[in-house]
C-alpha cells in the first residue's frame, strides 16, 4: 500500500488501521498481505526511493490504483497528475 500525505510510517500504519477497522478487519490479521510505502502517485516512480521502486517493479504483478482525485470542479489539467 502506498500512502500519501503522511509524515512517517507510524502515521501511515494508523491510517490503514483506521480504514481496516471500518470494515471490521485488523491489521494484525492482514499484515502478511500489506506492505506500507510512503509515496505520492502524482510524482515520478510514485514518489518512492530508488530501492523501493526497484523492489516494487521486481516483485509486484498488479497495481490497483484507487488514489484518484475525483473533484469534478477542477480543470482536467489539475486532475491528470493524480489520475
Amino acid at each position: 500500500t502506498i500512502i500519501r500525505g503522511v509524515a512517517d510510517l507510524e502515521e501511515a500504519e494508523q491510517r490503514i488501521t483506521t480504514s481496516l477497522q471500518k470494515y471490521h478487519l485488523s491489521i494484525e490479521q492482514n499484515q502478511h498481505r500489506i506492505s506500507i510505502l510512503i509515496g505520492n502517485t502524482s510524482h515520478e516512480r510514485m514518489g518512492l526511493a530508488e530501492q523501493e521502486w526497484s523492489n516494487l517493479v521486481e516483485n509486484v504483478d498488479v497495481i490497483i490504483h484507487n488514489a484518484a482525485n475525483v473533484n469534478h470542479q477542477l480543470p482536467l489539467e489539475q486532475l491528470e497528475m493524480d489520475n
